[in-house]
């Protein structure tokens, strides 16, 4: 009996952590959103308008594996591309800087806070453009043998449907990563505008 009390303390115990493990990464996740935008300004972006209109043109044949083929491949490198962005942020300017691009003035977003939140952006948006690749590759293949085996007319709509979104889907978020690196690096020329602004004030005083 005792053994199995201590049994179930130990399930509540890790139903907790999991509950907080849960827990802190949604208010992460929904700190990020607030402070990028949320759905609006995804809504609103000239890059997300963009990539829906260049993934119109690819969506036309979208079941044939190229544009997965191609955001797998492409999309790692621009993944590097932004970490590299993260490392020139940690590495850049002196400690006064930081601090002058630090904090919320006037109730709006902090220098700081917004080229935060383009980066880890652009990476959650590559994350999924490439999850979504490798969900639609495999969409892909078990597409032709289910049609093959059981060729009946509702299984094929429905199995070719599914296939046509889950393509889609990749194609439009693997332009829209494409178009967020021309985001990434505005931020990073925002940056250093601002630092040479701060530098050129210093030299005329």
């Amino acid at each position: 009996m005792a053994r199995l009390s201590h049994c179930g303390w130990q399930n509540i115990e890790f139903m907790k952590k999991l509950a907080r493990s849960y827990g802190a990464v949604a208010q992460s996740f929904l700190k990020y959103w607030r402070g990028y935008g949320g759905t609006s300004a995804v809504l609103t972006s000239p890059f997300f308008h963009a990539a829906v209109v260049l993934s119109f043109f690819a969506i036309l044949d979208p079941v044939n594996g190229v544009w997965v083929e191609r955001s797998q491949s492409i999309t790692p490198s621009m993944l590097g591309f932004t970490l590299g962005g993260y490392a020139i942020f940690v590495s850049f300017g002196d400690d006064a800087f930081k601090r002058a691009i630090a904090g919320t003035k006037n109730g709006e977003e902090s220098p700081l806070s917004k080229f935060n939140n383009t980066f880890f952006h652009y990476i959650f948006v590559q994350s999924m453009a490439l999850t979504s690749s490798l969900f639609s590759e495999s969409a892909l293949r078990i597409r032709n043998p289910l049609i093959t085996n059981d060729p009946r007319p509702i299984l094929e709509w429905l199995v070719g449907v599914s296939a046509f979104l889950v393509s889609s889907v990749t194609i439009v978020l693997f332009f829209y990563s494409v178009f967020l690196s021309i985001a990434a690096a505005m931020a990073i020329r925002d940056l250093v505008s601002a630092y040479d602004a701060g530098h050129s004030d210093g030299r005329q005083s």
